[in-house]
């Protein structure tokens, strides 16, 4: 029995993220759309439809994934292609909030059902809550190669808070190291920091204007901040660092050894930031184990 409620809950918590990936993808479209068609003027809101035939979608073709999967990417009515944002936002959301999940269900066995588990549930909620904002991040830099500020100060202070309150949590069981705030500073200067520098380092001059080309986006390192304070920890904050590169190496290979992609060519890198922080942070037992190690 407790096993179906563990399935229960953990279905439930992906269908959940997924339909808030779906919304948070939707939502970030009409944003891009309606800045560059209308500024920051505000217009009526029009219900979901297709942005090439502007087509109204039908209930059964806003299915999280399994839409997605039955028209096979596209529009029913031109054809057009739908896009790969819609279901990185919807199977991620959904695997978080799935794993988060479970995880949770290994200290609780039934969340929310036991008043001893209230702190958890609380980091368990900030946790979600700060997820939903990253994602969001994730979508704007891989649509439109911009940093929503106002979502990254948000991400911030929401990391601040889960952290505050893991903190306060174990204090209050006694467990609280006190050079825990010292290794989240650690932590934040080898992550954020890193991109930081990254970002004001002077390279070789562009092309137009010889203007200086950059190796990183200028907001990267805020995009950073909110991780390495959840992460907490500079050695799992390399392995933040380093899984990003891979990610983007893995990525870019096949790419570049076909030409498709220039030497040149910018690569969003707040997805792959933010996709190996989901990794780290859910393996994040293991990987600290495997550093005890070496």
């Amino acid at each position: 029995m407790e096993m179906e409620l563990l399935t229960l809950w953990v279905l439930t918590a992906f269908v959940v993220g997924a339909i808030l990936g779906s919304f948070i993808c939707c939502q970030v479209r009409r944003i891009i759309v309606r800045e560059k068609l209308h500024g920051f003027k505000k217009i009526k809101q029009q219900p979901s439809h297709c942005e090439h035939c502007n087509k109204r979608l039908h209930w059964w073709e806003m299915i999280p994934v399994l839409s997605w999967l039955f028209l096979r990417g596209k529009c029913r009515s031109c054809h057009a292609t739908i896009g790969l944002a819609e279901l990185f936002a919807e199977l991620g959301l959904g695997l978080v909030f799935a794993v988060a999940t479970y995880q949770l269900s290994l200290i609780s066995p039934a969340p929310g059902s036991d008043l001893g588990s209230l702190p958890h549930l609380i980091a368990f909620l900030l946790f979600l809550i700060l997820s939903c904002g990253l994602f969001t991040v994730f979508v704007f830099d891989f649509l439109a190669g911009e940093m929503p500020l106002r979502v990254l100060v948000f991400c911030i202070v929401v990391a601040t808070v889960f952290i505050s309150s893991e903190w306060l949590f174990a204090a209050a069981n006694h467990s609280f190291m006190l050079g825990a705030p010292i290794l989240m500073l650690a932590s934040a200067a080898v992550l954020s920091g890193f991109y930081f520098f990254l970002s004001i380092a002077p390279t070789k001059p562009g092309k137009q204007r010889g203007a200086p080309t950059q190796l990183v986006g200028d907001g990267d390192w805020l995009v950073a901040l909110p991780l390495a304070i959840v992460l907490a920890h500079p050695l799992l904050a390399i392995a933040n660092l380093f899984l990003a590169n891979i990610i983007g190496a893995l990525i870019a290979t096949p790419f570049m050894i076909t030409k498709k992609w220039k030497p040149t060519t910018r690569i969003p890198f707040a997805p792959l930031l933010i996709a190996a922080f989901f990794i780290v942070f859910f393996c994040r037992t293991l990987i600290s184990e495997m550093f005890m190690v070496i």
